[in-house]
């Protein structure tokens, strides 16, 4: 009832959920204005497509707000990335996205 009272609102709480491949222009332009070299467009297509890589974004509502990425060998992973857009930066968000993300590594 509540989750239904605040999307009438508006509010439109952010969900953690696994990337896909249409993600890779947005993930590139947030990647962009987060690092100093940004990864492009089909460096994301290529991850997005790799068995091996894992990609969570955080939705809220439609828009993408943030994502993490890893690469998976063997028994290991490596944390490749992890980004929030600016605007949601300080609130707390990139817990949640990063608590599910290694719950999946």
């Amino acid at each position: 009832m509540c989750r239904w009272l605040a999307t009438l609102f508006g509010f439109h709480p952010p969900i953690v959920e696994e990337a896909i491949l249409r993600d890779a222009p947005w993930l590139s332009q947030l990647h962009s204005a987060s690092f100093p070299r940004g990864w492009g467009v089909n460096e994301f297509e290529q991850m997005l497509l790799d068995r091996n890589t894992l990609t969570h974004r955080l939705r809220q509502g439609r828009h993408i707000i943030g994502f993490s990425i890893s690469r998976l060998a063997a028994d290991e992973a490596e944390i490749l990335s992890i980004a929030i857009t600016v605007k949601k930066r300080g609130q707390g968000l990139s817990r949640e996205l990063l608590h599910t993300h290694l719950g999946y590594l």
